[in-house]
């Protein structure tokens, strides 16, 4: 993922450089608006406006452009279809082979034959950055409906979730719409009660959970039931404006897991903040068992890049073993490892109800090393 996040930087930073913008009829242009500014690199931001139909108009404007030294470089959104997303419905009566659907093609769909209940719980489980077909959902989904009679919306946007890191951040708020459309339909032809409805996220898919919230609650003047974000993304969600990342305010209840919390883009790919009406920070947050902390995953990126700029140490690695250094990649799995712990803990407690996680009110992982918080052995 970072290394695919540092590419688009750079990629942004040459057609900056070359003067080059693309034009659409549908965006609507107000380069020397109120909301106009400069990034930290001097290049003049203007603000857009696109209008993507039902789901409404998008602005790369504020809050969605601040503040600057976190969104440096914040491009509208792509169109619906040049996203794709889709929804793949699984029931009891379909457990292994969905139904797709999109909202493009909603009228289509036979919802009185297709085995949706309404008086089931309904579940969206929307993946990450680069993460379509994501195993993690398909694992919560089968864990799911062992557990219960449930509808279940595996959502896919893969179309639109890479490889350029802030086009992906742009594009979750039209997976965030389309989910909250999907919701309102079926609530208006389906008779769903918004308080069945429970969306879960992983990385940008907990943020894009936050906008089918926002977009849902604004049409509809009322909150959806439940959003869990498993350890929503960071970069570029540092210290914005609640409206541009997941929120408490976005349902009923939101709870929030954080596996990979980031002091700055290297150390991880999770957000600190807490953000729910609960957040969970298993193991302070950081780093989980069986991966490599964060401070060795960093370092095992910055050498294994160095030594690719060495011609010296490429000839040592070919002629001592035989072949080249394992990929960059290879290291920066090693950083998303805690990263991933978070649908896995989730799934697990979904899975096993007797698997019990224990937790403790405290301020800080310090406090609770420290014993200003008591004991997990005391806990409830």
């Amino acid at each position: 993922m970072m290394a695919k996040f540092t590419i688009g930087i750079l990629l942004v930073i040459l057609a900056a450089a070359a003067g080059k913008r693309v034009e659409r009829r549908d965006i609507e242009s107000n380069p020397y608006g109120p909301n106009d500014r400069y990034s930290p690199f001097g290049l003049r931001q203007p603000v857009f406006i696109v209008d993507q139909g039902e789901l409404g108009k998008f602005s790369n404007g504020y809050p969605f452009n601040s503040p600057p030294y976190e969104r440096i470089f914040n491009p509208l959104p792509s169109s619906r279809t040049d996203i794709g997303t889709e929804f793949r419905f699984f029931s009891p009566t379909n457990e292994d082979e969905p139904q797709y659907i999109s909202n493009m093609n909603f009228s289509l769909w036979n919802i009185k034959d297709s085995g949706f209940k309404r008086v089931w719980k309904t579940f969206f489980l929307i993946h990450g950055y680069n993460g379509g077909n994501a195993e993690w959902q398909v694992n919560l989904k089968n864990a799911l409906l062992k557990k219960m009679k449930c509808n279940v919306f595996v959502v896919d946007w893969s179309e639109g979730d890479g490889p350029i890191y802030e086009q992906a951040v742009a594009n979750i708020r039209i997976v965030g719409a389309e989910v909250g459309l999907f919701i309102q339909r079926l609530v208006k032809k389906a008779d769903l009660d918004p308080l069945f409805v429970h969306i879960i996220g992983h990385s940008l898919g907990a943020h894009a959970s936050g906008y089918a919230g926002k977009w849902f609650r604004r049409k509809e003047k009322t909150l959806v039931s439940r959003i869990s974000g498993l350890d929503p993304a960071g970069p570029y969600f540092n210290g914005v404006h609640k409206d541009v990342r997941l929120d408490k305010g976005d349902a009923d209840f939101v709870d929030v897991i954080h596996t990979n919390l980031a002091g700055n883009r290297l150390s991880g790919y999770g957000l600190e903040e807490a953000i729910g009406h609960v957040d969970f920070y298993p193991n302070g947050g950081e780093d989980q068992p069986g991966c490599k902390s964060a401070s060795e995953a960093t370092a095992g990126i910055v050498l294994e890049a160095a030594s690719y700029l060495n011609v010296w140490s490429l000839a040592y690695k070919y002629y001592s073993r035989g072949t080249l250094a394992p990929p960059v990649e290879e290291k920066i799995n090693d950083l998303s490892c805690s990263h991933g712990r978070s649908y896995e803990y989730y799934t697990a407690s979904v899975e096993d109800p007797d698997c019990k996680f224990l937790s403790l009110p405290c301020n800080s992982w310090e406090g609770y090393i420290e014993g200003a918080c008591g004991s997990c052995n005391s806990s409830k």
